[in-house]
């Protein structure tokens, strides 16, 4: 049991070299299981497999501890937002923005929970962030747009949706975000400035 578990953990970290671990080759044993052939081709009696020498204990480097990559982070977030835990999802966004502050996944992420929150002015200086981060990705401008439109400011709320229609003219719903431009140009245009 303690060498399998120790096996699992060391083909997750990565410490299986090819061609065996630790040294012993894969072919002869592997944590003491000797490997078995397949069946003979022809009526020669069956090879035995060699016999198991037991490995001496060698020193292990004690492994590198490295810090989550900004990935992780924004993995761990997009998990605890899918189970309800957004306070815990935004802390791991957070962490991911300042691990990599050019993250435009945590960025992006952190702006739409943000925006669930009602924390608008945090939602939308993330999504500027995520706009800088990657400028011609289309997400963050829609959200911008979104965002700027369900809280009545339709003239900062239009350029973000022209800029995501620059960005992906043939996305899915750019027949419809089209019409909204066309829509927020007719009431801007009539509007009074303020």
């Amino acid at each position: 049991m303690r060498a399998t578990a120790i096996a699992a953990l060391l083909l997750a970290t990565g410490l299986v070299v090819a061609g065996g671990l630790w040294g012993i080759p894969l072919g002869e044993r592997f944590w003491g299981q000797p490997t078995r052939p397949s069946a003979p081709a022809s009526d020669q009696p069956t090879p035995q497999p060699p016999a198991a020498v037991e490995a001496q204990p060698r020193p292990v480097a004690p492994l590198s501890v490295r810090p989550p990559t900004a990935e992780a982070h924004n993995a761990r977030g997009i998990e605890l937002a899918q189970a309800g835990d957004v306070e815990g999802a935004i802390a791991a966004f957070r962490r991911a923005a300042s691990a990599d502050p050019r993250n435009f996944k945590a960025r992006n992420n952190l702006g739409v929970l943000y925006k669930q929150k009602g924390l608008t002015a945090q939602a939308i200086a993330e999504y500027r962030a995520a706009s800088k981060a990657e400028p011609a990705n289309p997400i963050p401008y829609k959200n911008m747009a979104i965002l700027y439109e369900e809280q009545g400011r339709l003239r900062e709320a239009l350029p973000n949706y022209v800029r995501y229609l620059e960005l992906a003219p043939n996305a899915w719903d750019a027949d419809v975000i089209r019409s909204k431009v066309s829509d927020l140009r007719t009431k801007t245009e009539n509007a009074p400035a303020r």
